[in-house]
Order: structure tokens, then sequence, then C-alpha cells
């Protein structure tokens, strides 16, 4: 059958062949590396070492070389160092062109060769077949298949050269194209890679990549945990150096090639057993649980089969407030409890009150805060863990997102006396909701600023008091936006209470609380006409935030960004925030309000207006029932 000349193989081969260049092909099995050489070498007598041992099949004196064309394969192999001096040598010889076809990128000792020399580099993407090839095999098997099924096979098959040719197999035998020919073609791949290129791999590569075949990204510290190889990097540099199967990422994360991950996973479900593959998940749900990628962490659970840990990680996840905690992201696990283990922990009532509150349920939001209550008041259960009960509903009392700030007074005077007594111990809560503001943060305060000197006299205390570590610069921070709103305080005061607020925060404080201030000080700045102050202040915070490793705060200082381009003029800012903004049609929960209130500005200068009302009316259906006042005037004003 003759050779499918493939456009972009073709054109660098013939870019080599007319500037005399050294060419070096690097392509996973079954690509066409061989072939494609054997085709070019047909009117050029080649001459043809084979590295698969590791040292070179034969090592003629360049003199003796009669051939103008050496071809050197399965180069990733070559371990030998006069093998390597001399391929080297090979490589400045004058009259010869030398091909090196290897699985895996340039090798670290022809480092200089690869600098110094003009390289044409065919890869892996180069090999891949077009449709158009695709047309052209198949026709020279003739076989004459519909547009559509080429297509289909083009898609499938990814360009992959072997793959290609068992579709056209299969489909000459007359298989009709299906699900059920895509997973016999895959399975003929890995057949053929299981039989040729597994063996020939390093096993600790072989147990690396079975190990994280299962996940998309990993780490170099992922792969020592779920391998338990303490030497994981010399393995992974193995990968680099002697395969082109592992993508390095700009954040120093990998991934395994999409082809060779799926093999993997078919691999292991033959060879693992059920057990180890469950132990395989338990490590990785350890690694995400270590570094707070909550979400992750209980996929791997429930593939483990781990019913105790899950319910243990959503009650931990359950004692954070929502700003931190991934309530909306462990819906699926928190709502799948069974009802008798969620009674049998107020913990995990006080979380699903929240998280039905989040999701705009507040009658399902009502109903776990009573069962709360009732076992608050259950002479059976323990005191220890009738107290627990009190905690929890005094913070629901307080922080419920559909409840408001009405009749939330005399509920902080009687925290703090429960506090002062000792008699309960809140858990930890934030009045920012992870937003640029506190009267608009986790509750709406707007009601507040009309007595704000007043209530920060009598409550402002009790207030630190209670929020801990989340209160401290509360009050000066209050009162400037309180006073920003209302137009009732001069520039310099509020810069003056900002910076007072901010040091306090930043000094054994949160984060959350000088993201509050700055986004009010970016306002007044805008305001006083400075924009580049604004855009220095917000430049200044998002390296703090860096540092903090905030990532609570990404997605409200992403829509801040946009929402500040608004004013700055940087139309890419905005563009991209709304391209990657989710529709609240697809998924919403109050937590998602600020970035749904910069989308709908962002539509508005966009021109996208009927969206931008549909926009409103869906914004305000939360906003009026939850008592978001500020939030509602803001719907109101983009509505005119």
């Amino acid at each position: 059958m003759e050779y499918i000349r493939i456009p972009a193989v073709m054109n660098k081969l013939k870019t080599a062949e007319e500037a005399f260049r050294p060419v070096y092909m690097m392509a996973a099995a079954g690509f066409g590396k061989t072939a494609a050489a054997r085709f070019i070498s047909r009117r050029r007598p080649a001459l043809w070492l084979s590295a698969r041992s590791g040292v070179l099949s034969e090592r003629p004196s360049l003199k003796t070389i009669r051939r103008s064309l050496v071809i050197v394969d399965d180069l990733q192999w070559l371990a030998d160092e006069e093998s390597r001096r001399y391929v080297r040598e090979l490589l400045y010889c004058p009259g010869i062109q030398v091909f090196l076809l290897s699985r895996g990128d340039y090798p670290v000792w022809l480092a200089e060769e690869t600098m110094t020399l003009d390289f044409v580099k065919i890869t892996e993407q180069d090999f891949r077949m077009t449709e158009e090839c695709i047309r052209i095999f198949f026709e020279q098997r003739g076989i004459l298949p519909e547009e559509e099924t080429l297509e289909k096979v083009g898609e499938a098959s990814k360009g992959y050269p072997f793959a290609v040719s068992r579709y056209a197999d299969y489909i000459a035998n007359g298989r009709s194209y299906s699900k059920a020919l895509v997973a016999a073609v895959w399975e003929d791949v890995y057949r053929l890679w299981d039989a040729t290129v597994f063996m020939e791999w390093e096993n600790l590569f072989r147990e690396m990549a079975a190990a994280v075949c299962p996940f998309e990204i990993f780490t170099e510290e992922m792969a020592r945990i779920l391998t338990g190889d303490s030497r994981i990097r010399e393995t992974i540099e193995y990968v680099r150096n002697n395969t082109n199967q592992l993508t390095v990422h700009a954040d120093q994360t990998y991934s395994l090639r999409y082809e060779i991950r799926r093999f993997f996973l078919w691999k292991r479900s033959a060879d693992w057993s059920e057990e180890k593959q469950k132990e395989n998940y338990r490590r990785a749900a350890l690694y995400y649980e270590l570094h707070g990628d909550i979400s992750n962490a209980l996929c791997c659970y429930e593939k483990a089969g781990a019913r105790e840990q899950i319910k243990d990680l959503l009650i931990r996840n359950a004692k954070k407030h929502p700003g931190v905690g991934h309530y909306v992201q462990a819906r699926k696990y928190y709502l799948s409890l069974p009802e008798e283990d969620v009674r049998d922990s107020p913990v995990l009532m006080a979380g699903i009150s929240m998280l039905y509150s989040l999701l705009l349920q507040p009658g399902l939001s009502e109903k776990w805060y009573k069962e709360l209550a009732s076992f608050e008041k259950n002479p059976a259960a323990a005191d220890k863990s009738r107290r627990e009960a009190a905690a929890w509903r005094t913070y629901l009392d307080i922080t419920l997102p559909h409840r408001g700030v009405r009749g939330l007074l005399p509920i902080i005077k009687q925290a703090f006396t429960l506090i002062c007594s000792r008699e309960i111990v809140l858990p930890e809560m934030t009045v920012t909701g992870n937003m640029p503001s506190l009267m608009n943060g986790g509750l709406d305060f707007s009601e507040w600023s009309k007595k704000d000197t007043l209530l920060a006299e009598k409550v402002g205390a009790l207030l630190e008091k209670i929020l801990g570590g989340f209160g401290k610069g509360l009050l000066p921070i209050a009162l400037a936006e309180s006073g920003f709103e209302k137009g009732t305080m001069s520039s310099s005061e509020i810069y003056t209470r900002l910076g007072r607020g901010y040091e306090a925060a930043s000094h054994g404080g949160k984060t959350e609380m000088c993201f509050a201030a700055v986004g009010i000080l970016v306002r007044q700045h805008l305001i006083d006409g400075h924009l580049s102050s604004a855009l220095k202040e917000r430049d200044m915070f998002r390296k703090t935030a860096e540092q903090e490793d905030a990532q609570q705060l990404q997605p409200n200082l992403e829509a801040f960004d946009a929402w500040l381009s608004l004013y700055s003029g940087d139309d890419e800012c905005r563009r991209n925030f709304l391209e990657h903004c989710v529709n609240e049609k697809i998924s919403f929960c109050t937590l998602d309000r600020y970035r749904s209130i910069t989308r709908l500005r962002c539509l508005t200068v966009e021109g996208h207006l009927t969206e931008a009302l549909e926009l409103c009316g869906f914004l305000d259906g939360y906003a009026v029932p939850y008592q978001r006042h500020y939030l509602h005037m803001e719907i109101c004003l983009q509505r005119a």
C-alpha cells in the first residue's frame, strides 16, 4: 500500500532535504516515524542504526560511510556514552544528513547540539492524519465512506495512524461507525501498546502512570503520595527525557497524554485489584484534603467507597464559614447524607441549613434550623452536644442569608452574653461575604447606616468580640463605608478610617476584611478622580491576596477587576470576564451575587440589553426576599 503523505510531515522533510538540515522526529509508537523515514529514503540509500538495546547496532567509521543519509531509530533508549558520542560526531560530519527518530523530546545529552544545529523538528502533532489524509487512506483500501463517517473517524482517532488503520479494517469488513466500533478500535490500540511499548518502559514509570492516570492533572507531591516513591522526581525526569508521554504545564503541574492516560486506565482495570484501586483513590483524597480541594477529595473518597471519611470531611467543612467552606461545591454529598446521620450532628444540621439558604431554598433551610433547635432542647442528648447545638443555632441566627438584619441586634447582645458566660463558643463567621464591602457583604446592613454612629457605640465592641479575628478593623471600615455611601464624610476622613481599619485587619485579622477596605478605598479614589491611585491600590491588594493564598477571594477579585475596567476602559478585561463568568441560569447561589451584578453591568456596557434585562429580573427574585436592599437598588438602576 502506498505511503500516505501527511502534508505537515512532508513539508518539513522537504525543508530539511533542501537545506540539508538534521531532522528530529518525535512521536509515540504507531505514529509513523519509521514509515516517513523509509519514504524519504526510498531514493536516497540510507544507513539505518538502531538504539533499541541502549547501544547503537553498529558504529562504522565516519570516513567509510558512503551514504549521505543516516537514520538513528529508537533514540530514546540510547544510554551508552560511546554511542552518544558517535551520534554527536555524526551530526557534525560534512556531507551526512542525520535523521533521529525518538519517542521522546530532545535528550539532555544533545542539549548543545539542539542549540547550535538547526534541527527540523517533526512532532507528534505533525504526524496526526488530517481528514483529507484519512480520505486518501480509505480510498486506497477501496473504501468510500460517507463524509460524516470520515469526520467521526478523524475525531475519534485523533489522527492516530494505527487507529485510522483499524477503523479502515473494520469498515472494510462491513462494520458501521458506532460507539461499539470506537471501543473496539481503542481496544486494539491498547493491545498493540501492551505488546510493544509497555514492557520497554521502566517499571517506576509504569507504576506512576497507573497511579496518576485517573487524574487529569497531578503534581510531583501527588505522584509521590500515590506511589509511595520518595524518588518520584527521578521517575518524572526519566519520562520527560525518554518519552513524550508527559505534558509539563506552566504552574509545574503535569498531565499524561490523553491517549496514554486512557491506556493506563484500561491496563489498571485489568491488572489492579478493586482494593488496590480504592487505596489509590484514598491516597488521592488525602492529597486533595491537604491542599484544601474539598470537591476532589470528596469525589475520591466516593470512588474509594469511604463513607465515614466523606461524613467526617463534610463535618470539618461545615465548621467553616461559607466564604471559605465548600458548601455549594459539596452539595451533592451533603444532600445525599442519610437524614438520620444529619440529625445526629449539630454541625451537619447547621451546615445543611446554611447550604439551603445559599441555594435560595429558605423553606428547607428553616426546616433544618428547627431540627437543630429541637436537638438543643432534647433532654436525652448529652450536655456537650446540646451546648454545641446552641452555638450553631446562634450562629445561624446571625448569619443565615435569607433572614436579613431585622431583629439582629437582640440576637447579637444575647450571643455576647452567652460567650462572656462561656456557655457557648461560636464558630468562625465573617460579615464581608468575600465582597469588597461591609454594608453589602455577608448581609445587607444598609438600614444600619441610618444610625451608624449610635450602633457603633452600642454593638460595635460586641460584634468585634463575637467575630474574633474576623472582626478586626470592622468598626473604622464600616463607618467609613457608611459615610461614603451617604456622602456625609470627607475624603480625608474616609481615607483615615480605612487606613486604620486595614492596618488592624492586616495584623491578626483576616484578608477578607482587607478586601472590603480596599473596595471602599478604590471607590473613593474614583470619586476623587484618581484612577491611577485606584488601580495601584487594586494591584497592591492582589499581591497581598496572592501572598496570603486567599483563594476564596479569587472569584470576586476577578469580578472586582471587571468592575474597575468599566472605569479604566480595559475592554479586554471586561470581555474576558463575560466570556468566563458562569451564567446564572446554569448555576447560582447567594455567594455569586457580586459576580452577577458585575456581569449585569458589563452586559449593559457591551450592549447586550435583552440579556441584561433578563438578568435584572432573575437577580431581583433573589434580592427582594433576601432583603438585599443595596443590590435591589443597583438592579433597578441597571434596569432603568
